[in-house]
């Protein structure tokens, strides 16, 4: 179950952009040597959403925030510490030490394989850094390399545990996932599948969210509100969806 929540937490931080955020800073020119601290600039670019650019900053602030939303559990609700990052040129692989307690030491590694286009399209996952991979994660992209679905393998063993899918509006912002128990985009019987809706502004910042089970009312709903000169998001959470605020989560 540990981690399982770890999977789903990694799958929001790509979503978020853990990983993006290395594209946000210059990259470094190649080096003779395999390994550098940044991938190299991309053999390929993706075309661009001519209706992407609602609010660069706006959207700036959702990718770093949503990293820290929930994936269940108390693991959904807690940051992470990167201790170290590399690129091997060789391999075509970023290499992430994760520190979960953010106490120096790494209770994973993660090794993403990147596509000409420099994004991540399958990450292993090493527990303890070891080295026999403890999970797998499968993405698949659209034309404009957003992720719209992943597939998530618990053991590394060829034979997913569970899938996401990731519905977008035309702006590219992801309207709602849904967690497919069985990878086969159906609803069987007896399977209860998690599904998380979100409503944008005008500006393109999240301003509702709600998580239950499929085709029900949601269990838990989340309204945000922004302090956004001061780069804070607050949320105010209603376990029950009952109108009644039951905690609140400040990101700055």
């Amino acid at each position: 179950m540990k981690l399982r929540n770890f999977l789903i937490v990694v799958l929001l931080f790509i979503l978020g952009g853990v990983l993006a955020c290395i594209f946000f800073h210059d990259r470094d020119e190649p080096t003779n040597d395999a390994a550098i601290d940044s991938p190299i600039e991309p053999k390929l670019k993706r075309p661009v959403r001519k209706n992407a650019a609602r609010s660069a900053s706006a959207k700036k602030m959702n990718v770093m925030t949503d990293g820290l939303s929930g994936g269940g559990g108390e693991m959904g609700y807690r940051a992470q510490c990167t201790k170290t990052v590399s690129f091997d040129e060789r391999t075509g692989i970023l290499r992430m030490e994760s520190d979960l307690m953010c106490d120096g030491s790494a209770e994973y590694c993660i090794n993403c394989e990147l596509n000409e286009y420099g994004e991540e399209v399958r990450l292993t996952i090493f527990q303890d850094c070891g080295d026999e991979p403890t999970g797998c994660v499968e993405l698949e992209r659209n034309e404009y390399g957003e992720v719209i679905a992943a597939s998530v393998d618990d053991g590394c063993d060829g034979h997913p545990s569970h899938c996401v899918n990731y519905t977008r509006n035309d702006y590219g912002d992801v309207v709602e996932d849904h967690i497919d128990r069985n990878c086969n985009n159906v609803v069987d019987e007896g399977e209860e599948n998690t599904c998380m809706a979100y409503e944008y502004d005008e500006d393109g910042r999240i301003i509702r969210q709600r998580i239950g089970v499929c085709g029900r009312e949601p269990t838990r709903c989340a309204d945000h509100e922004y302090d956004f000169a001061a780069g804070i998001r607050r949320e105010t959470w209603d376990s029950n969806c009952d109108g009644t605020v039951d905690f609140c989560r400040v990101k700055v």
